[in-house]
């Protein structure tokens, strides 16, 4: 199946996104996380504008920067202004602030 939008994750998010497995792992929450990322993923690959909540835009490099909660999970992503592309910023974990 073909998707509209290209979706990269750069190695540091990759890295980040791995300890953050682990963790999960240790935590007894890797379903969960897994589940949150699959969500992500197929968000970002089909519809990101419509998924994230958008942040500002990067006029220099026409990106527009989006987040979005997909509990337990935080993401950061630029969508190209005119080309399909998203690029994750970062995949962490989500904590409200008291």
């Amino acid at each position: 199946m073909k998707y509209p939008y290209r979706v990269a994750y750069p190695g540091n998010v990759l890295d980040d996104f791995e300890q953050l497995c682990l963790e999960a792992n240790d935590r007894g929450l890797l379903a969960e996380v897994a589940a949150a990322a699959d969500e992500i993923h197929d968000r970002l690959r089909t519809a990101p504008r419509e998924f994230g909540d958008p942040c500002y835009s990067l006029k220099n490099t026409q990106q527009d920067m989006f987040v979005r909660i997909v509990k337990p999970l935080l993401v950061h992503f630029a969508v190209h202004q005119t080309l399909n592309i998203v690029s994750v910023q970062s995949i962490s974990w989500f904590s409200p602030q008291p």
